[in-house]
Order: C-alpha cells, then sequence, then structure tokens
C-alpha cells in the first residue's frame, strides 16, 4: 500500500529542496494545477514562511498526507496551507497535537493556519484523527 503524506513547500524553496518524495509531489502540484486547484507558493509577508501541504485519500492507492518528514525555517512566523482535492475520509481530519489544534479539512480547497516560530531543531508533529497518516517538520 502507498502512502500520501504531507508534501511541505517553503515559499522560496524549489519543489526539488523536499526532504522526501520530490517527484511524487512535482506529480501532484502538476496534477492538480491541471485539474484547476489554484496553488499559491507566493511568499507571505516579511519574516512569514509559507508552508505548503497536500492530504489525499479516496479512490487512489496514495492515500494521506505528503511527505512524511520536511524541513522548514526555524525563528520564523509560518502560515501553513493544507490543500485538498475531493479527500475524504481520514486525512480530512488535521490536528497538531502540540498546538492542541484538530480541524475537519473540507473536501476540495484550502485551509490556512499560523505556527508561530518555532525554536532550532523542534519538531512539529501532524496526524490524522486515527493515527493511521502522520508528518513531521524539523525547523532548522
Amino acid at each position: 500500500m502507498l502512502r500520501l503524506s504531507f508534501f511541505f513547500l517553503i515559499a522560496t524553496a524549489p519543489l526539488s529542496a523536499l526532504d522526501q518524495g520530490t517527484s511524487t509531489a512535482e506529480e501532484i502540484l502538476k496534477n492538480w494545477a491541471a485539474k484547476g486547484m489554484d496553488i499559491n507558493a507566493s511568499s507571505v509577508g516579511e519574516g512569514t514562511q509559507n508552508l505548503i501541504v497536500f492530504a489525499q485519500e479516496g479512490f487512489t492507492l496514495e492515500n494521506g498526507y505528503f511527505p512524511l518528514k520536511t524541513t522548514a525555517q526555524a525563528g520564523k512566523k509560518s502560515i501553513l496551507r493544507v490543500y485538498t482535492n475531493r479527500t475524504m475520509g481520514c486525512s480530512q481530519t488535521f490536528n497538531l497535537p502540540d498546538f492542541h489544534l484538530s480541524a475537519m479539512l473540507p473536501s476540495t480547497g484550502v485551509e490556512e493556519f499560523e505556527i508561530p516560530p518555532m525554536e532550532k531543531g523542534s519538531h512539529l508533529k501532524g496526524v490524522c484523527d486515527m493515527g493511521i497518516y502522520t508528518f513531521d517538520i524539523v525547523f532548522n
């Protein structure tokens, strides 16, 4: 069984800078853009980084969040944008336990979450309600 995990893209970093699953991330980005999904990877302001996440689950073999692990810059505020495209099931139940944040994502669309500046070496873990799909952001 293949897993599709969260995809994080810092606005100033090219897709090739992703830690895990670059080719799959690029395929998802191209596929979703071709279907009319407006993926906004632009900067969100001075001192703020833009993190893009793809969540997918449905009638495919690739389900969940993409990638399993990525890096972001420490000490900067982040805007986490979670994109869905006909997503259903467990990956719609988005949780950041360290922030006591839980949200039901739309089937298709985007949700934004503000992440405060994180210390160097810290991790931000995310998980679906059932604990099946997880992701990790490491701040360097």
